[in-house]
C-alpha cells in the first residue's frame, strides 16, 4: 500500500469519525422493512425501533416475518448494534453486529396413501447472530430510508439478506 493511499485512508477516517457527532443521542426511530432471505428465498416483512445510546452507537431491535414459501416460514427477534459513520449531512453508513431468535415452521408433505394426502408441521426455535453493513439517508428531518445487507449465521438456515427500510425519527 502506497504512503497516499495510506494518508487518504486516515483522513476520511477522522473526516468520517468528527462528522459522525452530528448524529444525536437519545434520538428514536421506527421503520418498516421490507426484505429477501437468499437461501430460503422467502419475502420478509417487518417493523423495528432504533435508539442512538451514544452519538455513534445505535441498539436496534426489530421483529420480522419471513413469509410462506414453499411450505417454510418464521418470526425472527432481532437485536442488533450500529456504529454510526456519518458520510455527508444526508448519508450515514454503519456496520451492524446482533443476534437473532427465530421460530420456524415447516410444512412436510408425506406420500399419499388412498388419494389421501398426509401432511404435518414441524417446528423450530434458532438462536443465531448477525453481521451486516447498512447506509441510511436522511430524506428529511424526520423521514429516513436505507438499505442493509446482513448475513443471518443460524442451524440450518445461514443466509444473507437484504433489507430496505422506511422510518420516522422522533
Amino acid at each position: 500500500m502506497s504512503m497516499k493511499k495510506i494518508v487518504m485512508f486516515f483522513m476520511m477516517a477522522m473526516i468520517g469519525l468528527s462528522a459522525s457527532a452530528q448524529i444525536e443521542q437519545g434520538r428514536s426511530s421506527i421503520g418498516l422493512n421490507l426484505g429477501y432471505g437468499f437461501s430460503t428465498e422467502n419475502p420478509i416483512i417487518g417493523i423495528d425501533y432504533r435508539y442512538s445510546i451514544t452519538n455513534t452507537i445505535r441498539i436496534n431491535p426489530g421483529l420480522s416475518h419471513y413469509i410462506k414459501k414453499d411450505g417454510q416460514k418464521a418470526w425472527a427477534i432481532d437485536l442488533n448494534a450500529h456504529y454510526l459513520v456519518r458520510l455527508s449531512e444526508m448519508f450515514s453508513f454503519y456496520p451492524l453486529v446482533g443476534v437473532d431468535l427465530s421460530f420456524w415452521d415447516q410444512e412436510l408433505v408425506k406420500e399419499p396413501r388412498e388419494d389421501i394426502n398426509v401432511s404435518a408441521n414441524e417446528t423450530s426455535t434458532r438462536f443465531g447472530a448477525n453481521i451486516g453493513l447498512g447506509l441510511e439517508l436522511y430524506a428529511t428531518e424526520r423521514i429516513t430510508a436505507g438499505i442493509e445487507f446482513k448475513y443471518l449465521i443460524i442451524s440450518k438456515v445461514d443466509q444473507a439478506i437484504l433489507g430496505l427500510r422506511v422510518g420516522y425519527t422522533f
